[in-house]
């Protein structure tokens, strides 16, 4: 009897623990988690709590979780929530939180005493934007250039600076003195490698053709046809530097930088051609009330005034004989003539002027003895382009560069 009773209560026992193992197993499918593991829903739900104030405040006060929840995770290492402050007495120490944070209604930020700027920013910050025109006028070109390199800022003062009305016109008297005392930088290019257009190789005969170039948007442009470029850049009275790019494919066209010294541009993925537009040969311009172009015989210059009265004028070549003008171009108060492929720029003020001699308006003879014949050429306020028919690129610059030591009236 007694083993019997044993039995039936062993027999109770295993049955209450395999019920109750049973129960657990349904709790933990119902609940998704394993046994032992903390309920972040539920406790996320008990610690939050539903301010009763309004959606300002709210937002306000949202502005401060941040700080909040970085302050949690770093003493308790959790994840949870932060507890949100419904009292509406604290907003005005909100927004001093809030000027020292990102927030959308965080106010302007006062710099503080340890902060540190440079001059201009200080100047600018008290509105004292005519001392930094005044400091700026007083660098030369290329360190005002330079200066655009500096920061975002330092181009902006350097950019109002080109706007304004009073300190442009003293600009444009520095670029105008350096044109008349020849203060300019020389770069020299030559390039070799282009694909005849015409295939001359492949028809058996020998190739003259001219380059096709443009210029579109700051660059010069050429119709090229090959992968490879080859040449040479030079600078002044330097040495020469060699060029020598490989593309990935043929290129249909290649450009070159303006801006960056007649640098060649290798970023042309998925750039747009530019479609060479045939141009014919400018003939006249006009100069203040005088209207300036070609005389008959294409070897003079009719100067008509406002009046009516119309003289004639034969440009300086500084070598005493008069040559055939093919076209002009002018910019910024400067004429350039385009004489028997050979290139000269003169003043126009000086050339309106009835006292001034024709010799004193010469400014630059642009193309030396020794190069080829120029077949395109560009004006600018402070550049001068001309292309040769053996690809020779050269480019006169006023303003960036250093100044060439070597005068081109003697070469």
């Amino acid at each position: 009897m007694a083993a019997s009773s044993l039995k039936t209560e062993q027999d109770k026992i295993v049955r209450k623990l395999s019920q109750s193992s049973i129960s657990d197993k349904k709790e933990n499918v119902n609940t998704g988690q394993k046994k032992g593991q903390t309920d972040f829903i539920a406790r996320n739900k008990a610690a939050f709590v539903k301010p009763s104030y309004s959606i300002t405040h709210r937002k306000i006060n949202s502005a401060t979780n941040k700080e909040n929840v970085l302050s949690t995770r770093k003493s308790e290492g959790t994840a949870s929530r932060p507890q949100l402050n419904p009292n509406p007495s604290n907003v005005s120490s909100t927004i001093k939180l809030n000027a020292n944070t990102s927030g959308k209604l965080a106010k302007k930020r006062v710099p503080d005493k340890s902060d540190k700027v440079d001059i201009l920013t200080g100047l600018a910050d008290h509105n004292l934007i005519q001392i930094i025109e005044v400091i700026l006028l007083y660098l030369s070109p290329v360190d005002l250039w330079n200066c655009r390199l500096v920061s975002t800022c330092w181009r902006d003062y350097t950019r109002n600076l080109f706007l304004a009305p009073g300190s442009r016109e003293k600009l444009k008297k520095i670029l105008k003195t350096r044109w008349f005392n020849g203060k300019h930088s020389r770069i020299e290019l030559k390039l070799s490698g282009s694909q005849c257009y015409s295939n001359c190789q492949l028809n058996g005969r020998d190739c003259s053709c001219k380059p096709v170039c443009q210029y579109n948007n700051g660059s010069l442009v050429f119709l090229w046809g090959a992968n490879r470029v080859k040449g040479y850049r030079k600078l002044n009275e330097q040495t020469p530097e060699n060029i020598d790019h490989v593309f990935d494919r043929d290129q249909y066209q290649i450009k070159f930088s303006l801006a960056e010294g007649l640098n060649l541009e290798t970023n042309l993925y998925l750039s747009s051609p530019v479609f060479m537009k045939p141009s014919k040969p400018v003939k006249t311009c006009r100069f203040r009330s005088h209207r300036i172009h070609l005389s008959e015989n294409s070897m003079e210059l009719c100067i008509t005034s406002e009046s009516g009265e119309t003289r004639h004028v034969t440009p300086s070549t500084g070598i005493g004989r008069a040559r055939r003008i093919d076209q002009l171009a002018a910019s910024c108060g400067r004429l350039a003539l385009l004489m028997e492929s050979r290139v000269y720029v003169y003043s126009l003020e000086q050339l309106v002027d009835l006292n001034a001699e024709p010799a004193d308006a010469l400014l630059l003879i642009a193309t030396r003895m020794n190069q080829s014949e120029v077949i395109f050429y560009k004006l600018f306020p402070d550049w001068l382009i001309t292309v040769g028919r053996d690809y020779t690129i050269t480019m006169f610059s006023y303003w960036k560069q250093s100044s060439c030591s070597k005068s081109e009236f003697f070469n």
